[in-house]
Parts: structure tokens; C-alpha cells; sequence
């Protein structure tokens, strides 16, 4: 799973139900850890850890994860289970000797122990729980590179840290960092028109699944947070029956706002894997239709699972389709769609804690790309709007360049909603989410 999120793969995508909780926090713990690991790595390999051959570097990687960041694991164990994971004898001797070296020269002690007092280059604390202590320096000196020691301590890309740094106070920065850094809770949102969020929460409970009921940004929008260790939720009667769908709170403001109305045709032009689009299926259920695509076939197919799970295939239609095409969308009316949901590509800078990975996808000038291609989607989807219909485009970014570089709201806003058709489309009314 690893390699495949190298070669552009989301672990999201690639995770499984049937995975196990350690599988799930050891793939997306050395995703989000990954610079910080590579930082240490390099104090004590023979090379940088960005001239390994991608299965040592990964290897390296899981084995530094395990014994620094995971509890319970016996430390000869994260040692051969990683060097096993290689074929060429070379290759585990090279592992093998890299992670010896650090555990000989490194001491965990819980957050209680932490007299302070140590070098910052020679520190690492996991929040809460751990500090780890290195004999060696193992960071960039704070007083002479704080975004290179920032960088590695918090596992962000110095670019991306010292570009947050020019608009926001550094305790923020830091603060957003760690939060990115944390393994984020698995939210599901009830199946509208057959059961509210404390009827979901009563039959987990009667699955052994243990929850807590959360509110979402706007009145009514209510949602079941799982409590830690809960991931083989997707195994359990209630999941299985079509009752949950898994979807954040704040993401669950642009359908709300939307609201399909009686006999109204509404395109979700950004539709996989369907949590948008399953939560307009479910508000039109008996009222409107929704029309789904999405330009990636394969995601399409998770679309098509979560439609026919929560059974709303009367209610969606769904197609392949890409955004700037000459043709129009399918099942688009003569009048064109009385409301469209354009949930935009975008850099995913607002939620680096569900997609770790996206953080080391990210250059200078992604953001400038993201936005011109989010603009020649808005006004592709425009031209397919009626008169006197609405438009909502949502981004998960935290970026100017990704709101109110479209002139459609002020900066950091990531949600627009707007009004009208071909004359009237940029009148907008703003809504925020978090």
C-alpha cells in the first residue's frame, strides 16, 4: 500500500475494512510521519534516505514508525518484520544495521518523564504520550533553520510550513501541524428517511460498535463519531444494511445548503466515491433526481457500490464524465440542472490528517495550478446551469489562491454558494464551514 501511494495512489482508496486497526495506523501513521522519519533515518544511514531504492526507504520507514510512534511492540520484532519485508540480503543488512543503530542510541520515556532541558535537535515527542531521546543530533538547529526544524519535527514540507508562516502566527502553524499529525476519527452520517443519528448510534451499540453522537456546522446536521479502535465497523449488520455512509460534519454543509427541491434535475459533476453525492440521493429521495459523474472510472466504482449499499439507484444516475468536455453531461435537461454541486480537485491543505500523502504531493505552485483548473471547471459547469439556478463549489483547502482566487469569496472561505444563471452566476453569498 505504501508503494502504490509513490506511485499516486490515495491509502484511503486502498485500505480495506478487513485491514485491522494496525494495519490502518502503521500505513497512514509513516505517511504523516514520513519526514520526520527519513530526518532520523538520515542521522544514522549511510545515505539520504531519498537515494534508497523505494522498498528499503519504505522498509526503513515501518520499522522506525513501530519504534517510535507505536506501543506494544517488541523492539526485535519491528526490527525483523521490517528487514523481511526485503528480498536482497544487501538490502535487510542495510536495514537492518540502520535500525539497530537507532534503537541503541535513542530512549522512550513516557510524557511524564520529561524533565527538559534536552537539545531540540536531539528530541522527538509523540503528543500525549512519548518522548523519544537521541544521543546524536538528529534535527536542524531551531535558531538557524526554525522552517527546516519545523519541517522535520512536525513532518510537513518546509515550503508548504514557511508559507503558512508568512500569513499566520507560528503557536497556529504549529497547532494545525500537530493536528495533521494525529490519527483522525472515523465519522459516518445516518441513511436520511431511515434512521436519525441517535438510531444509528442504538444499533451500533446493539453491534458492539462503541460512538458518540456529534453536531455538524449547520442546525440539523448530525453525525456518529466511532470511538477509537472501532475500524471493522464496515463489517457490522448496520453498516452492511445501508444505514451509515462515512462522511465528515463540515462535509456535510454543501448538500445541506444545496437542498435538491421538488422535480429538480441536480448534477454532483465531482461525484466519487459518493459522500456528496449519496447525501443529495438521499434529500431528493422521492422529490428530485440526482445526476453523478466523475472523470475516474475506477472511483466511479466505488460510487456504484455506496449508491446500490444505501439503495438510492431510483434516485441517482450515474455516468462517466469529464469536466471541459465539448459534450454534455448525461442526463443533463434542455434547461440545464437546477442546482450543481462542484466539489473541486484541490490541494486537500484542510484535511492533511485524513490524506496524509497529500502533504508530499504539494509544490510551489500547486496551488496556483489547482486554481486555474478549478476555474475552467466553474465556468465549464456555469454554462451547464438553468437561469435562475444554483451553484455550489466547495474545496477541502486552506489557500487563498483556492477560494478567493476565483473572485467568488473572501480569502480562506471554502465554501461559496451562488446564485443565477449566465448573468447573475457571480453574485454570491458566502458560507463558511471550519
Amino acid at each position: 500500500m505504501l508503494q502504490a501511494t509513490e506511485q499516486g495512489q490515495f491509502a484511503g482508496s486502498l485500505l480495506r475494512p478487513d485491514d485491522g486497526r494496525f494495519v490502518r495506523e502503521l500505513v497512514l501513521g509513516v505517511l504523516r510521519r514520513q519526514l520526520t522519519l527519513d530526518t532520523i533515518h538520515d542521522a544514522y544511514g549511510g545515505r539520504p534516505a531519498t537515494e534508497l531504492d523505494p522498498p528499503v526507504r519504505l522498509a526503513v520507514r515501518i520499522g522506525l514508525y513501530q519504534a517510535l510512534f507505536m506501543d506494544g511492540i517488541p523492539p526485535h520484532a519491528a526490527v525483523s518484520e521490517s528487514v523481511d519485508t526485503l528480498r536482497l540480503r544487501s538490502q535487510k543488512a542495510y536495514v537492518n544495521g540502520v535500525l539497530r543503530a537507532v534503537q541503541r542510541d535513542s530512549h522512550r520515556v513516557p510524557i511524564q518523564g520529561d524533565r527538559g532541558g534536552a537539545s531540540p535537535r536531539k528530541r522527538l515527542e509523540r503528543p500525549g504520550r512519548t518522548v523519544t531521546f537521541f544521543s546524536r543530533e538528529v534535527f536542524p538547529d531551531p535558531h538557524r533553520d526554525r522552517i527546516g526544524h519545523l519541517a522535520a519535527v512536525y513532518s510537513h514540507p518546509a515550503f508548504l510550513v514557511e508559507r503558512w508562516l508568512a500569513r499566520e502566527d507560528e503557536d497556529v502553524v504549529i497547532a494545525r501541524m500537530a493536528a495533521n499529525n494525529e490519527p483522525a476519527s472515523l465519522v459516518l452520517r445516518p441513511r436520511l428517511g431511515r434512521v436519525d443519528a441517535e438510531g444509528l448510534a442504538e444499533r451500533f451499540a446493539r453491534d458492539g460498535v462503541g460512538c458518540e453522537i456529534v453536531a455538524g456546522p449547520l442546525p440539523g446536521l448530525r453525525a456518529v463519531e466511532l470511538r477509537r479502535g472501532q475500524e471493522d465497523v464496515f463489517g457490522s449488520p448496520t453498516f452492511r444494511a445501508g444505514l451509515a455512509t462515512v462522511q465528515e460534519p463540515s462535509q456535510m454543509a454543501a448538500g445541506a445548503i444545496l437542498a435538491p427541491r421538488e422535480g429538480e434535475v441536480v448534477w454532483d459533476a465531482c461525484a466519487a466515491p459518493g459522500g456528496k453525492a449519496t447525501q443529495l440521493g438521499e434529500l431528493a429521495e422521492g422529490l428530485a433526481h440526482v445526476v453523478a459523474t466523475d472523470a475516474n472510472e475506477q472511483r466511479l466504482e466505488r460510487l456504484v457500490e455506496n449508491v446500490a449499499r444505501l439503495g438510492l439507484e431510483a434516485t441517482i444516475t450515474i455516468g462517466a464524465y469529464e469536466l471541459g468536455s465539448t459534450d454534455p453531461p448525461p442526463g443533463r435537461p434542455e434547461r440545464g440542472f437546477d442546482a450543481i454541486l462542484l466539489d473541486a480537485p484541490c490541494s486537500n491543505s484542510a484535511v492533511l490528517g485524513r490524506r496524509p500523502e497529500a502533504r508530499w504531493r504539494l509544490r510551489p505552485e500547486s496551488f496556483a495550478n489547482f486554481a486555474g483548473r478549478q476555474a475552467a471547471m466553474l465556468e465549464h459547469a456555469r454554462r451547464h446551469l438553468a437561469p435562475g439556478g444554483r451553484l455550489i463549489y466547495s474545496v477541502c483547502a486552506l489557500e487563498p489562491e483556492e477560494g478567493a482566487g476565483h473572485g467568488l469569496a473572501p480569502t480562506g472561505s471554502p465554501l461559496v454558494f451562488v446564485e443565477g444563471g449566465d448573468e447573475a452566476w457571480r453574485r454570491s453569498v458566502v458560507t463558511r464551514t471550519d
